[in-house]
C-alpha cells in the first residue's frame, strides 16, 4: 500500500471529494529530451511535457492487473483543429510510439503537486485516428503500457558478474535495476536495498536471463514480485497470506458490492519448490575414460615414466583407476621383456612407467657372445656342390647388423587410463507441502525449482506461501468501491461484511476516471484462506 500526501490522505475519508486527473505526454525522443530518471524525479525540462487533460474525451480507462503483467491505459483525444493528428498534427510528436504517459489523480482541494500517478508507462503502437463528419471533431485514441513491458527489460538476456558468499539479495537485484535496466534515484527508491536473504555459495551469478527475470526470480525466494507504480518507481509485493490485512474498513460506507464470481480455472493443491543444497556433495559417475598416452622408448632411453591427470586444470577427482594397454611396447620387440606399469599417486592423476631394460640387457648378452664367437672365424670357405660361401665373413656381417639393430631400437605404447570420475555437486534439494486430506487421486501438484533457495528450512517457508496462494486462487472475488489511491496490487484489504469479515489479496485494480465523478473503482482478487496446512 502507498503512502498518500496527509492532504490527499485526508480528501479520501470526505464525503465532499471532488477528484480530477491529469494525463501527462512527455516528448523522451527528440534531441536534448529529458531521461525517464529525470521525468520520475520530476525534475524534466517543461519543455518537453504536454497537459492534455482538457482534451481527454470520454474518460481514462486504468488496469493493474497484476500476476507479473503490465498496467496499460487507453483514453481518447478529441479537438476540432487534429493537434493530435498522428500524421500531421501539432502535438503529433507527443503521441508517437514510446513516448512517454503519466496519470496523475488528486482533488480539486489539494495542489496538482499532492496528486499521485495510478499509470506511468509508454505509448504503444499507432494512434487511432478519426474524424466526424457532422461535428467535424478530430479524435486520436491512445494506448500505452506500463514501465514492466519494456521490451529491454523483457527481451534482453543477461549474465552478471559474480557475488561471493553473504552477500545481500537486494545488493544483486539494485545492481540489476541500474546496470540493466538503467533505473537510478528515485526509480528505485521503493525498492529494497536489503531483504535479509544472503547468497551462501562463494559464487552466485545470475546466467542468461532477463532483468525482469533475474529479479523475479530472487524475489520468488522470498515470497514478494518486482512491479512498477503509478509514478513509474520499481517495487515489491508480498505473496505471503499470512501477513496482517493492509487497510481495514470499519463499515461498508465506501463498498458498492461484493461478488463471488463463478471460477472454473485449475487450482493447485500441492506444491513441491526444488532448491540447490549450499554443501557440497560428491558423486560417482559411470567408469569413462581419464587420460591417454603414448610412450616412445628404446636403446638411449630404456625406461620412461609420464605423469598423467583426469583434467587439464588437474581439479577431476577418480577412484578405481586402471591402466588399459591399447598398444604395447612388446610388439616392436623380438621377445616381449619389456614392462608397462601403472600406479595411482593421487586421487587427481597417476603415473605410468614403460621399461624395455630387461630386453636390452638380453639383447646385449647375445650381441656380445657374437661378436666374440664370428670375429674368431677366418674367412674359410665351405664347400658344398656347386658352391663355395665365405662363413667368416657372413657372420661378422651379422653381427655389425645386430649392434645397429640394437642402437637404432625405438619403441612406442599407447595407454588409456579408466576410472570412476568424482564430481563435486551441489545436490538438489526439495520440500513438498499438500493440503490436508488430499487424496492422491485428486493430487495437483505445482513444481517451482529456485537456486537461491538452498536450506531445508528456507523451501519450506516458500512452499507454505505458495500453497496458501495457490489455495486462494481458487477463491477469487471481485469488490466494488468508492476509489482509494493508497491501494496497490498486492495489498490485503479487510471487509466487514457476513459473520467472518472477508480479507482479499488484490491481484487487479480497474479505474475508469470521469469528469466530477467520484470514481468507483473494480478490485480482483483472492479470498485468504483460513487453516492450518
Amino acid at each position: 500500500m502507498r503512502t498518500l500526501p496527509q492532504a490527499l490522505a485526508d480528501v479520501m475519508t470526505s464525503p465532499q471529494r471532488q477528484p480530477r486527473f491529469q494525463v501527462l505526454l512527455y516528448d523522451v525522443l527528440s534531441t536534448g529530451a529529458p531521461t525517464l530518471t529525470a521525468i520520475v524525479e520530476g525534475t524534466a525540462s517543461s519543455a518537453f511535457q504536454l497537459d492534455v487533460t482538457a482534451f481527454v474525451h470520454g474518460g481514462v480507462s486504468v488496469e493493474e492487473p497484476g500476476d507479473k503483467r503490465a498496467s496499460h491505459v487507453n483514453f481518447s483525444l478529441s479537438d476540432v483543429l487534429g493537434s493530435f493528428d498522428p500524421a500531421s498534427g501539432t502535438y503529433a510528436t507527443y503521441i508517437q510510439e514510446n513516448q512517454v504517459v503519466h496519470l496523475k489523480v488528486g482533488d480539486v482541494t489539494v495542489s496538482t503537486g499532492d496528486y499521485v500517478g495510478i499509470f506511468w508507462g509508454h505509448c504503444r503502437g499507432q494512434a487511432g485516428f478519426s474524424i466526424d463528419r457532422q461535428s467535424l471533431r478530430r479524435e486520436t485514441t491512445i494506448s500505452a503500457y506500463g514501465r514492466r513491458a519494456t521490451p529491454r527489460y523483457l527481451k534482453r538476456r543477461f549474465t552478471s558478474t559474480t557475488y561471493a558468499n553473504a552477500v545481500d539479495f537486494g545488493t544483486i537485484m539494485l545492481d540489476v535495476a541500474r546496470d540493466q535496466m538503467s533505473l537510478d534515484g528515485d526509480e528505485v527508491e521503493r525498492f529494497p536495498a536489503v531483504v535479509g536473504a544472503l547468497t551462501q555459495f562463494s559464487v552466485n551469478s545470475i546466467v542468461d536471463l532477463t532483468p525482469i527475470e533475474a529479479i523475479d526470480k530472487i524475489l520468488e525466494a522470498i515470497g514478494l514480485v518486482s512491479d512498477f507504480d503509478g509514478d513509474g518507481k520499481l517495487r515489491t509485493y508480498n505473496r505471503d497470506l499470512r501477513r496482517a490485512p493492509d487497510k481495514v474498513y470499519p463499515n461498508l460506507h465506501l463498498i458498492g458490492s461484493v461478488e463471488i464470481p463463478q471460477a472454473d480455472t485449475e487450482t493447485y493443491n500441492s506444491v513441491k519448490i526444488i532448491g540447490l543444497d549450499k554443501n557440497i556433495t560428491e558423486l560417482d559417475q559411470a567408469e569413462q575414460a581419464l587420460a591417454r598416452a603414448t610412450i616412445p622408448v628404446g636403446f638411449w632411453r630404456p625406461s620412461h615414466e609420464v605423469e598423467v591427470f583426469w583434467s587439464n586444470d588437474r581439479s577431476l577427482r577418480a577412484h578405481d583407476t586402471v591402466l588399459s594397454i591399447e598398444t604395447s611396447v612388446n610388439n616392436a620387440l623380438i621377445i616381449g621383456l619389456g614392462s608397462e606399469d601403472y600406479e595411482e599417486t593421487s586421487a587427481f592423476g597417476g603415473r605410468i612407467s614403460v621399461t624395455i631394460a630387461g630386453f636390452l640387457l638380453t639383447l646385449l648378452a647375445v650381441i656380445t657372445v657374437t661378436v666374440v664367437l664370428v670375429f674368431t672365424i677366418g674367412d674359410g670357405v665351405t664347400t658344398a656342390p656347386g658352391t663355395t660361401t665365405p662363413l667368416g665373413s657372413l657372420l661378422q656381417g651379422a653381427a655389425l647388423s645386430l649392434i645397429m639393430y640394437a642402437l637404432a631400437l625405438v619403441s612406442s605404447g599407447t595407454y588409456e587410463i579408466k576410472g570412476i570420475p568424482i564430481l563435486p555437486v551441489f545436490k538438489e534439494i526439495s520440500a513438498v507441502l499438500t493440503v490436508e486430506g488430499t487424496p492422491d487421486y485428486l493430487l495437483n501438484q505445482k513444481e517451482v525449482q529456485n537456486d537461491w533457495i538452498s536450506t531445508t528450512d528456507h523451501l519450506l517457508q516458500i512452499a507454505l506461501i505458495e500453497l496458501l496462494f495457490e489455495v486462494a486462487q481458487g477463491k477469487p472475488r471481485e469488490v466494488t468501491i468508492v476509489d482509494q489511491l493508497d491501494l496497490e496490487v498486492g495489498d490485503i484489504v479487510q471487509i466487514p461484511i457476513g459473520t467472518t469479515p472477508l480479507r482479499m489479496w488484490i491481484d487487479a485494480i480497474r479505474r475508469t476516471l470521469g469528469r466530477e465523478e467520484v470514481p468507483m473503482v473494480q478490485l480482483s482478487g483472492y479470498a485468504v484462506p483460513s487453516g492450518a496446512f
